[in-house]
């Protein structure tokens, strides 16, 4: 139950009649395979994912979700405690388990916060899931790892505000790392030098002086 404080940010008190469950107690007896509502929607993604692994259907979602670095939330969560990266992530698998999702251009901003680099490398293969259904990805990002695995670069500033708003550079990866405009180049290249198997630039066209 939300709390308006004057002064203060709202608090939220749990219900006294379902005790936070939401359901009334006739609901809650009603169980499938030992678990009522309640608990289900406590799960987190992953626990569903192995909880419902015989229906097909769920389990293909629960699987997205966790592709997308989403195993951690409750089914149950609530929209005002989702964040922006979240939502939007939930979206794309909302996107996905349509049966014929094409034709589409979807824009996502800063999809990543949040994400280990190993859950962005499980972004970018759904995206591509997406972007192989015939639709286009449009993606606002700062992050080195998910930018080194775009189609294509756009790069926009030189700075934020009233000082950016131009196009820099533009291009596949290797052209933006030969690009001397570029100003995520050298950051790109520092990045790159320092993993163990660059992926797809041969060397030499990334390799400080």
């Amino acid at each position: 139950i939300k709390m308006e404080m004057k002064y203060l940010p709202d608090i939220y008190l749990k219900c006294d009649s379902c005790n936070g469950k939401r359901y009334l107690p006739h609901i809650l007896q009603i169980k499938f395979k030992g678990k009522s509502i309640y608990d289900i929607l406590e799960m987190e993604v992953s626990e569903a994912y192995r909880f419902f692994y015989n229906h097909k259907k769920l389990r293909t979602i629960f699987e997205m979700l966790m592709k997308v670095g989403l195993g951690y939330l409750k089914l149950g969560e609530i929209s005002s405690s989702i964040s922006g990266g979240e939502s939007q992530r939930i979206k794309i698998v909302y996107e996905l388990a349509k049966k014929r999702p094409s034709r589409t251009i979807y824009f996502l901003d800063e999809p990543t916060i949040g994400l280990h680099n190993s859950d962005i490398g499980n972004l970018v293969h759904t995206l591509r899931e997406i972007v192989n259904k015939n639709n286009t990805v449009v993606v606002i990002e700062h992050n080195l790892e998910f930018i080194r695995h775009c189609d294509y670069i756009i790069e926009m500033g030189p700075g934020g505000g009233k000082n950016g708003g131009e196009i820099i550079a533009e291009g596949t990866l290797k052209e933006i790392l030969q690009n001397k405009k570029s100003v995520i180049a050298p950051f790109l290249k520092s990045y790159i030098s320092t993993m163990p198997y660059p992926v797809h630039i041969p060397k030499d066209d990334y390799a400080t002086e």
